[in-house]
């Protein structure tokens, strides 16, 4: 059973007048940023996106950036969470469940993929593994009305923590206003 449900609260059926799309591949959080080669999405933005490419492709070096997304930058949690917000289809618990079935870290899958640090394939799994399971607690206590948002800190910038934090910001996306005006 969904952990939304067994909390009592709906597991479907959001507002969908907010974005106006059941799906919005257009739905960005943050502005484009201008960086030395160009424009590029923002960093949440694209562990976002990553999230919901991951949940439905293999790709043993997405699972990577993500834990270390996680490490340092926006827990993946926040980022399954938010990830619903694009695609309204989906449920954390879905995605969570695409992720665990995606998540085949070994000596195979390895192959190919170069690591700053020597790490065997089981230290990487069993910490993707542990990362998984505080998603998943994280996820199961965030309040159900804000599903789709990417929860803030005090500083503006994506929440981290394995635990959900009351003083987090909700910060919803927008479909306006993400690509730059060229010209006049």
């Amino acid at each position: 059973m969904l952990a939304h449900a067994l909390a009592g609260e709906e597991s479907y059926g959001r507002d969908s007048v907010r974005t106006g799309y059941a799906t919005n591949s257009n739905l960005f959080f943050f502005p484009v940023v201008a960086d030395g080669r160009g424009l590029r999405l923002h960093d949440a933005d694209i562990a976002v996106s990553k999230v919901l490419t991951l949940a439905f492709e293999h790709k043993v070096q997405g699972f990577i950036d993500l834990t270390l997304l996680d490490r340092t930058y926006i827990s993946l949690g926040v980022a399954i969470w938010a990830a619903v917000g694009k695609h309204e289809t989906y449920t954390p618990d879905m995605l969570l469940d695409r992720l665990r079935r995606n998540s085949r870290i070994n000596a195979a899958t390895l192959g190919g993929v170069s690591l700053n640090v020597d790490q065997s394939p089981v230290a990487l799994k069993a910490e993707w593994l542990e990362l998984f399971s505080a998603a998943a607690r994280l996820i199961a206590t965030i309040p159900y009305k804000t599903l789709g948002c990417l929860y803030l800190d005090k500083n503006g910038q994506p929440a981290q923590g394995k635990i959900f934090d009351p003083a987090w910001v909700p910060h919803f996306g927008s479909v306006k206003g993400t690509w730059p005006k060229i010209g006049d």
